[in-house]
């Protein structure tokens, strides 16, 4: 968040309440809902286990492990 308020020359404080305003909850919670969904996506459109899933970032690539049938695309 510090990186993203920085780049839009904003104070960290600011843009947290500005965030929470326009979208209803804090960054923090919002990137672990977006987490979970796409987490739902990719056990729906591809044969990659729970324990796979778990090992990638929200953007689906792989965290320590080489996931390649994980799309990012969904």
């Amino acid at each position: 968040m510090k990186e993203i308020a920085r780049k839009v020359v904003m104070d960290t404080d600011l843009f947290q309440r500005m965030f929470i305003d326009w979208v209803g909850v804090d960054t923090k919670k919002f990137l672990q809902y977006i987490s979970i969904e796409y987490a739902k996506k990719v056990l729906d459109v591809t044969p990659v286990s729970l324990s796979d899933t778990a090992k990638t970032d929200f953007r689906g690539r792989a965290v320590g492990t080489a996931i390649s049938e994980i799309p990012v695309d969904i």
